[in-house]
């Protein structure tokens, strides 16, 4: 996918999760429709000042626009070596819930801050990769940096006891994937819980590997719980 078919996604997500059409768009930018399809279909390059305009529009920070994810091999060596979570804006996670043994697939946003903390949005529970907007539940948070981990700590702004904190390893290599542990609230039960998430650069295949690596059912994590009453991940 090139940067323009993915600008051009990114505009047609946000329009439809505002509930807007091509026309109302295009009405409200003072363009014609067919060209608001064009951009959306990546038949035509769309430069700044335009960009600006449209992410003004669907009321969203140009960043949600333009989270284009390089090639791995156009990273430099320098980027590859920094802090996991600073790669890239737009990671994917994933929880597997063994009592519907069902895979949860979320997205996690960074929005960068040169004055401030890094901000972040959880998607939590998305019905696909191209359409992470429309989340079953959504956080807002903020994100810090460390040597060995990453923090997170996120709120739902419609039910704010309900709030997420992440602690996540940094790996020393340039593995694609980092697992964290996660403090939250059940939407079932009521009661705080704690389980296992993997955070990917890239969306992962949903697999009897993948589920595996999400349950924190391995004789390293059992003998450690028998051990110490507490739950560690690796």
């Amino acid at each position: 996918m090139t940067i323009t078919e993915h600008v051009g996604n990114r505009i047609r997500m946000y329009r439809k999760h505002r509930g807007l059409t091509l026309t109302e768009l295009a009405e409200k930018l003072n363009y014609s429709s067919s060209t608001i399809s064009k951009y959306e279909n990546g038949l035509i390059s769309i430069d700044i000042e335009i960009l600006y305009k449209i992410a003004d529009a669907l009321e969203i920070s140009i960043n949600r626009l333009i989270d284009y994810k390089m090639d791995e091999k156009t990273i430099s060596t320098h980027r590859k070596h920094e802090n996991f979570f600073e790669r890239t804006e737009l990671f994917y996670f994933y929880q597997y819930f063994i009592p519907e043994k069902k895979v949860y697939t979320s997205v996690l946003e960074i929005n960068r801050n040169t004055d401030k903390e890094d901000s972040c949005i959880i998607y939590y529970d998305i019905p696909s990769i191209k359409e992470y907007g429309c989340s079953s539940y959504i956080y807002h948070g903020t994100i810090s940096y460390y040597d060995t981990v990453t923090t997170i700590r996120a709120q739902n702004p419609y039910n704010r006891c309900d709030e997420l904190f992440i602690y996540a390893k940094i790996p020393f290599t340039t593995k694609p994937t980092t697992p964290a542990l996660v403090l939250g609230l059940s939407s079932s039960r009521r009661t705080p819980y704690s389980y296992k998430i993997l955070f990917s650069t890239t969306p992962l295949k949903i697999d009897t590997e993948l589920i595996t690596e999400l349950c924190c059912t391995g004789k390293d994590i059992l003998t450690d719980i028998k051990r110490s009453n507490a739950l560690y991940i690796y």
